[in-house]
């Protein structure tokens, strides 16, 4: 029932200068991977300084939506030498398949502290391979083959994660009344905790602003 649970929405900026976009070598497999431009995609900027692809999530909550509505399957696509998606939020122990569509070598290779890391050679004819991760943490991913390739398995204990839009906006449904702690984490500008008490039947609105770190001399 919406009446009894909360919903938490806001918005996820960047203050001061945007940086430009970086873009990347393309030295291997050029035939297939350069027919798009490849740009670092660790910091993506939209207008009005939203960021995209902010993980947002609440600190341990008791009751709530069941973990399934964040999906039932859980893909990673490798397309023109290029994760899509960039992060994918997926549960414990939940399948989570792999396409290679490029027609090319690929490997996935996750880099995480508390899950077993995965290498896995994917020949141009392995379409498809599987993997599942048991313990909830954020997981790089990346492939030994092409060195841009990059992009984050978040694997999750409960149903309240999130990733902001292009405008750096995000919602939280069906929260449970209480008081949380929201943990707001982008991959270069690191990881922030911010205390949100929401009441049932009521929306609230919390926006966050990274700002550049000042460079040391």
């Amino acid at each position: 029932n919406k009446s009894d649970t909360a919903i938490i929405r806001g918005r996820i900026t960047y203050s001061g200068e945007v940086p430009k976009p970086v873009k990347l070598m393309v030295i291997k497999d050029v035939k297939v991977c350069a027919k798009i431009d490849h740009y670092d995609d660790r910091l993506i900027i939209g207008e009005n300084g939203g960021i995209k692809n902010v993980v947002i999530s609440l600190d341990s909550v008791n009751g709530g939506k069941s973990i399934d509505s964040l999906g039932t399957e859980f893909v990673l696509d490798q397309k023109v030498c290029a994760y899509n998606p960039h992060i994918l939020i997926v549960p414990v122990n939940r399948q989570i398949t792999v396409l290679n569509n490029d027609g090319i070598l690929h490997n996935i290779h996750t880099y995480g502290k508390l899950n077993r890391s995965v290498n896995l050679a994917q020949p141009r004819f392995k379409k498809k391979l599987t993997l599942t991760l048991e313990k909830p943490e954020k997981v790089q991913v990346r492939c030994d083959v092409h060195g841009w390739m990059s992009a984050w398995f978040i694997v999750a204990e409960h149903a309240y994660y999130t990733v902001t839009d292009s405008a750096g906006r995000f919602s939280l449904s069906g929260v449970p009344p209480g008081t949380y702690r929201l943990n707001i984490w982008q991959e270069l500008l690191g990881e922030k905790f911010v205390p949100v008490t929401v009441k049932a039947g009521e929306e609230s609105e919390l926006d966050f602003s990274f700002e550049k770190e000042k460079e040391s001399d």
